[in-house]
């Protein structure tokens, strides 16, 4: 009986050795490096436009009173102010910090979307929602 049991003990032991779990001593300074490299395949250009008041008209003009003239320059060249924001999920690399960088410098959503097409992505769709106050743009990228 003592044979049998020290047999099967015996037998046991490489299975047992190989069910252990193997240390990552070099692996998760690796995996931390590269997680700071992680790139994205789909982003997000959400654009803030609001209007801004023009102080100099003291009385505002009825939809009648208004010339189509005035009417086309108006929605020609609007007094607006944008902000724009690249969102690309949790990933963090030095290309999507340097394109949030870049982003307060642009003026309307065409140089957003140039600026994205510079480094690598691709217009795919867009969604625009008029508030009371702001228009928001949301379009949505692709990496090629």
């Amino acid at each position: 009986m003592k044979k049998t049991i020290m047999i099967a003990m015996v037998a046991l032991i490489p299975f047992v050795t190989m069910s252990q779990k193997r240390s990552n001593k070099g692996k998760s300074i690796q995996k931390s490096e590269s997680s700071t490299q992680l790139k994205s395949n789909f982003m997000i250009i959400k654009g803030v436009e609001m209007i801004i008041e023009d102080s100099r008209i003291v009385e505002k003009l009825t939809e009648e009173e208004e010339s189509v003239e005035l009417s086309i320059k108006r929605h020609l060249k609007p007094m607006t102010k944008l902000m724009v924001a690249f969102d690309f999920g949790s990933s963090i690399s030095k290309e999507n910090q340097s394109l949030m960088a870049e982003s307060r410098n642009l003026r309307s959503m065409p140089d957003a979307v140039n600026k994205a097409v510079e480094y690598g992505w691709e217009f795919i769709n867009s969604t625009i929602v008029i508030d009371r106050k702001a228009t928001i743009h949301y379009y949505y990228m692709k990496r090629r």
